[in-house]
């Protein structure tokens, strides 16, 4: 945990101190499991560590989701670093007379695929930290999250097919003096970039 880069700090810590907790009454049940007992007793104490601890039901899922939207968070935001650069790439161009609308309009799609991904993630991320071992569904949640995440990456797809797409059409652009790329709008429209 505390060598991941993208964990947050106060991610760190919360999910080192629920680790640490684990740890500490671990520990505890081991010494008392290794006291003199009746077998009942000893059936009692080793259920605890499924039933108590979930250290494999939900600690676990929790710290592995939770690296991945950190890993999908890092993509988007640098992603949305460079979306603004490229949106005064094209004013650029059009201010030069080039035929942009194309470009725009893969543009576009990727900052609302981009929107559509964070407002995913966070809500997802939200979701994971208020999980603990005493959550009663939390394998409800850790389905739903990796069925958003499985969404996530279909529209990171999506942008690197749109991104692929802006390459071509921007080929087009810069060759020609006052006319975009000949390929018609409906060739690389958001709509059908994904067929």
């Amino acid at each position: 945990i505390n060598k991941d880069k993208r964990l947050t700090s106060e991610e760190k810590t919360a999910l080192s101190l629920d680790i640490q907790k684990a740890i500490s009454r671990l520990t505890a049940l081991k010494a008392k499991i290794a006291q003199p007992t009746t077998i009942a007793d000893l059936r009692i104490d080793i259920k605890q560590i499924v039933t108590n601890y979930k250290v494999y039901e939900v600690l676990e899922p929790k710290i592995r989701i939770l690296v991945t939207i950190d890993n999908l968070q890092d993509v988007s935001n640098r992603l949305g670093f460079l979306t603004p650069k490229l949106q005064i790439f094209i004013d650029d161009l059009k201010s030069l007379n080039k035929n942009v609308s194309d470009l725009q309009i893969l543009l576009d799609d990727i900052n609302s695929n981009l929107s559509a991904i964070n407002a995913k993630l966070s809500a997802d991320k939200t979701a994971v930290m208020n999980i603990s071992v005493n959550t009663a569904n939390a394998k409800d949640t850790f389905v739903s999250v990796r069925k958003d995440l499985a969404q996530v990456r279909a529209l990171f797809a999506k942008i690197r097919h749109d991104i692929a797409l802006m390459r071509e059409n921007l080929k087009g652009v810069l060759k020609n003096t006052t006319a975009g790329p000949s390929s018609t709008p409906s060739a690389v429209s958001p709509t059908n970039s994904a067929k």
